[in-house]
Protein backbone atom coordinates (compact mmCIF):
# COMPACT_ATOMS: atom_id res chain seq x y z
CA UNK A 1 0.00 0.00 0.00
CA UNK A 2 1.28 3.37 -1.11
CA UNK A 3 2.26 5.91 2.00
CA UNK A 4 0.26 8.70 1.84
CA UNK A 5 1.49 12.35 3.63
CA UNK A 6 -0.49 14.46 5.25
CA UNK A 7 -2.41 17.48 3.61
CA UNK A 8 -2.37 20.68 5.26
CA UNK A 9 -6.25 20.72 5.81
CA UNK A 10 -5.28 17.50 7.21
CA UNK A 11 -2.74 18.69 9.64
CA UNK A 12 -5.02 21.96 10.64
CA UNK A 13 -7.90 19.10 11.40
CA UNK A 14 -5.66 17.21 13.53
CA UNK A 15 -4.07 19.92 15.33
CA UNK A 16 -7.84 21.59 15.52
CA UNK A 17 -9.06 18.33 16.81
CA UNK A 18 -6.25 16.93 19.42
CA UNK A 19 -6.08 20.54 21.40
CA UNK A 20 -9.37 20.90 22.74
CA UNK A 21 -9.44 16.97 23.59
CA UNK A 22 -5.75 17.36 25.52
CA UNK A 23 -7.56 20.16 27.71
CA UNK A 24 -10.47 17.92 28.19
CA UNK A 25 -8.35 15.00 29.16
CA UNK A 26 -6.73 17.38 31.30
CA UNK A 27 -9.15 18.72 33.11
CA UNK A 28 -10.87 15.56 33.41
CA UNK A 29 -7.88 13.84 34.72
CA UNK A 30 -7.71 16.77 37.70
CA UNK A 31 -11.15 15.50 38.17
CA UNK A 32 -10.39 12.08 38.54
CA UNK A 33 -7.52 12.31 40.36
CA UNK A 34 -9.30 14.71 43.25
CA UNK A 35 -12.41 12.34 43.42
CA UNK A 36 -10.21 9.30 43.76
CA UNK A 37 -7.15 10.93 46.07
CA UNK A 38 -9.60 12.07 48.85
CA UNK A 39 -11.41 8.44 49.01
CA UNK A 40 -8.15 6.15 47.96
CA UNK A 41 -5.15 8.14 48.10
CA UNK A 42 -2.92 10.02 46.07
CA UNK A 43 -0.95 6.94 44.78
CA UNK A 44 -4.46 5.09 43.59
CA UNK A 45 -5.77 8.29 41.90
CA UNK A 46 -2.34 8.70 40.08
CA UNK A 47 -2.83 5.23 38.76
CA UNK A 48 -6.24 5.53 37.61
CA UNK A 49 -6.11 8.81 36.14
CA UNK A 50 -3.24 7.74 34.00
CA UNK A 51 -4.64 4.56 33.20
CA UNK A 52 -7.89 5.78 32.41
CA UNK A 53 -7.16 9.46 30.73
CA UNK A 54 -3.77 8.07 28.82
CA UNK A 55 -5.71 5.50 27.23
CA UNK A 56 -8.53 7.38 25.49
CA UNK A 57 -6.25 10.09 24.47
CA UNK A 58 -4.31 7.93 22.63
CA UNK A 59 -6.98 5.54 21.09
CA UNK A 60 -8.78 8.81 19.71
CA UNK A 61 -5.98 10.32 18.41
CA UNK A 62 -4.72 6.88 16.78
CA UNK A 63 -8.84 7.02 15.42
CA UNK A 64 -8.68 10.26 14.18
CA UNK A 65 -5.51 10.08 12.42
CA UNK A 66 -6.65 6.74 11.01
CA UNK A 67 -10.09 8.25 9.86
CA UNK A 68 -7.99 11.26 7.53
CA UNK A 69 -5.63 8.43 6.47
CA UNK A 70 -8.52 7.02 4.82
CA UNK A 71 -7.97 3.63 6.98
CA UNK A 72 -11.12 3.90 9.16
Amino acid sequence: MERRELTRTQKVVLTAAFVPMLATGVAGGIGTYTNISGAYGKGTALGAVAAGEGATGVLAVIMLALTLLGQS
